[in-house]
């Protein structure tokens, strides 16, 4: 899987058993003994992923995003962009999407590290705004493999008119 590393250590899997205390029966046979196990890989060369609620997450829905939101600002930042951490190959669309919004949309995929990038970019990015705005659009995420919708990202574009004021 795309951003899940394994563990790589010198022996993997390898345990130390510290014994704490032993009891025989009257035969002297062992009956019970309390034991320490702790990990004992050796050299470790690559952490690996932690096992988390986050981890979890990102496997259980194929994809992750820290950030859902684009702000643009005429003749300041006419671009900005978003990325997608996907598990595995994807293919993107767009719902809620229409070429008369004020702003273009693409995106890229990289197969070698599954990472999906949506830009939008102003198409006049000298021109001014009445108030600031929002406009909101979903990335389908539909999957290479199996043909089916991996998720929806309910993605928005903010507009922000600079200001000309020094109190602002």
């Amino acid at each position: 899987m795309k951003h899940i590393k394994d563990r790589v250590s010198q022996y993997p899997n390898r345990k130390l058993i510290t014994v704490e205390s032993v009891n025989r029966n009257s035969l002297g046979e062992i009956s019970s003994m309390y034991c320490y196990i702790t990990r004992a890989d050796g050299a470790v060369t690559v952490q690996g992923t932690p096992i988390n609620k986050e981890t979890f997450k990102f496997i259980r829905k194929g994809y992750r995003t820290e950030n859902v939101s684009l702000y643009l600002t005429p003749s300041e930042q006419a671009t900005d962009s978003i990325t997608i951490d996907c598990l595995e190959d994807v293919t993107v669309s767009y719902e809620q999407y229409t070429t008369m919004y004020p702003f273009n949309l693409t995106n890229s995929y990289n197969e070698d590290t599954g990472v999906v990038t949506i830009t939008a970019t102003l198409k006049n990015p000298n021109g001014s705004l009445e108030e600031p705005q929002e406009m909101p659009f979903n990335v389908v995420l539909t999957s290479v493999e199996t043909g089916l919708v991996l998720g929806k990202i309910r993605c928005c574009v903010y507009f922000c008119e600079t200001s000309t004021t020094p109190n602002d």
